[in-house]
């Protein structure tokens, strides 16, 4: 059941509804499209099925193709330039997960680094320049952790960690410098609060974006300036859900409201290098379970 637990990313825009274009489909069919991930150049997203999920990547001018191998799940992760990153997994007979890299020009695939690729769970990747971004969760005591890692180093650290229990954390997006996430608190099976954070790598520094009245604030990606753009809601699929930024140094705003029973799940930011941005996301109606049953990537340029 979706219930927001895998939080909700935003769509975003700019400073003003009024300045922002309308949004646009990308990736619209009869299936349940998600999770997007693009450069200037390609898209990569998920497709939800009944029988498992799987990653799929184009050109934005050529042909779809699938990424994850014969008899494995796939989970979209990050692009930068040509390379994506994503996850591939199963959990039976033994549950693996493991992240890889291909380039979406040659089609050549390789692994993470051993210190990445261990016996827990990695999901969840994200990808800037050297910067690895994913999230863990230990085998032995189903801790969660947020781990940045250098591809050139190999060297890791942990951003967030949290003890298994009714707390989790929602790997966001690394760009340039910064990085984000989200973290939900539950009680039973109700969402009781989830906020959202940026970290600046070379400050060395954690934020909450501020959440005066105390919302469900999920999903969040940012630009390289550091700009997060998240979504904001009461605490349900389709509660009046808005859009939001925070700049480095600003106020938090509000960029546009959705229509009520309408939801989105992930979204991805991408700096077209002209000074502006465009944010993918995966928009769909809520159905009567609280559920987002199909959804569609659109695009929004900033």
């Amino acid at each position: 059941m979706w219930r927001r637990s895998a939080l909700l990313a935003a769509i975003v825009l700019t400073v003003s509804a009024s300045s922002a274009a309308a949004a646009e489909d990308v990736i619209a069919t009869a299936a349940r499209e998600t999770d997007p991930a693009a450069s200037t150049t390609q898209i990569a997203w998920e497709v939800v099925t009944r029988r498992g999920q799987n990653v799929y990547a184009k050109p934005f001018d050529g042909a779809r193709f699938r990424v994850n191998a014969q008899g494995m799940n796939g989970a979209t992760g990050g692009i930068d330039g040509t390379t994506l990153v994503y996850q591939e997994y199963i959990h039976e007979p033994d549950p693996v997960s493991d992240l890889h890299f291909i380039d979406l020009e040659s089609g050549v695939v390789s692994d993470a680094p051993a210190a990445v690729n261990t016996d827990d769970w990695e999901h969840s990747p994200g990808l800037s320049g050297d910067k690895l971004l994913f999230g863990r969760e230990r085998v032995r005591n189903g801790d969660q952790l947020i781990v940045l890692f250098d591809l050139v180093t190999e060297r890791s650290i942990t951003l967030a960690s949290f003890a298994p229990g009714n707390r989790f954390l929602r790997v966001g997006q690394v760009n340039g410098n910064f990085v984000t996430w989200a973290r939900d608190t539950w009680r039973g099976d109700q969402l009781r609060s989830c906020d959202v954070f940026v970290h600046d790598i070379a400050a060395d520094k954690t934020s909450r974006v501020p959440n005066r009245n105390g919302q469900c604030q999920y999903a969040p990606s940012v630009d390289p300036s550091g700009t997060v753009y998240f979504g904001r809601s009461g605490f349900g699929c389709g509660a009046h859900a808005a859009i939001m930024r925070f700049p480095v140094g600003g106020n938090v705003q509000r960029v546009e409201r959705l229509s009520d029973g309408t939801d989105f799940a992930n979204s991805f930011a991408v700096d077209n290098g002209d000074g502006t941005t465009t944010i993918y996301f995966d928009p769909a109606r809520c159905d009567q379970s609280g559920d987002i049953p199909s959804q569609d990537i659109q695009r929004v340029v900033v």
